[in-house]
């Protein structure tokens, strides 16, 4: 039996995709956030995968020239650091043996690029696990659990009444999402600016037409993807539910409006208000993953 460890060439990306997809549907196999579709799989390899090549990226293992196992590095040059893709390898190979290949092969292409990489695993891949525990450089840090919501079990009730943001409003708004969040990729007035029809902005306010709270929502409907962007209620405001219906009026533009059928997001185990908080507005966990940092 002649198994041979490869680089991947860009003609390959659908077969590669393919296998990928098929083991990460399963959560003996699953890798978190590698992806589940093939179209979705293929697309990011092709465009959005790694700042290096593909043959600098992947190791493949083939045996009689199908696919086998398979390891990625979704490398960030700037920061050295890389996302580790895999391994992902069938049933019915070598899976321990081959792993530790793939690892070399793989960790040898790298170089010294990157010093730091990152890798999450589904509580219930054990090989994976195993793998890692095994690896010396290598520590555990926490879980995070995926959370998602889709539209044939989403159910709108917003507890509160709730409208999209007017000029009225702006300064208000401003004010209360740079407080909430200092230091994030977009400050308030970044926002306003990118507003549009798929880019909305949310808010709840009072009797006295006071903003209590915001929910920033951006929605890419050709790619049937959307993402809750930045939540905040206003401190004398908290404890009310209003979370909970920001969520949903998110929710609903995303799921029923925009039509998209999946949402789906990451938080941290230790966080329990938030998924407290997302769970009342109608997401669910499918995967609770574990984190892993390896330095070099």
């Amino acid at each position: 039996m002649s198994i041979i460890i490869h680089t991947i060439s860009y003609e390959r990306i659908k077969e590669l995709a393919v296998f990928i997809a098929r083991l990460n549907q399963e959560k003996q196999h699953h890798v978190g956030f590698c992806g589940d579709q093939e179209d979705e799989i293929a697309g990011t390899l092709s465009e959005e995968f790694s700042d290096l090549e593909l043959d600098t990226s992947f190791v493949v293992a083939y045996e009689h020239e199908r696919i086998i196992g398979a390891l990625g590095f979704d490398v960030d040059l700037e920061r050295g650091v890389a996302e580790v893709w895999g391994p992902f390898i069938d049933e019915g190979a070598r899976w321990n043996d081959l792993a530790h290949e793939l690892w070399r092969a793989g960790i040898n292409q790298l170089g010294d690029k990157v010093t730091t990489l990152h890798s999450f695993y589904n509580e219930e891949n054990k090989q994976a696990l195993q793998f890692m525990d095994g690896i010396s450089s290598s520590t555990y840090l926490h879980a995070h659990l995926v959370l998602v919501c889709t539209r044939s079990a989403f159910a709108y009730a917003p507890a509160h009444t709730l409208q999209e943001i007017t000029p009225d409003y702006v300064n208000a708004f401003i004010a209360l999402h740079d407080a909430s969040f200092p230091n994030t990729y977009y400050s308030g007035q970044e926002i306003m600016s990118r507003l549009q029809d798929d880019h909305r902005i949310f808010i709840a306010v009072d009797h006295q037409q006071s903003l209590l709270g915001y929910v920033y929502v951006e929605a890419d409907c050709d790619a049937q993807e959307g993402n809750i962007e930045f939540i905040a209620v206003s401190p004398h405001a908290q404890g009310q539910g209003l979370g909970t219906s920001l969520i949903q009026e998110a929710l609903r533009f995303l799921l029923l409006d925009r039509k998209i059928d999946e949402i789906s997001l990451c938080v941290e185990e230790e966080n329990g208000k938030a998924i407290s908080l997302y769970q009342k507005a109608g997401f669910q966990q499918m995967h609770r993953l574990l984190f892993y940092k390896i330095t070099r």
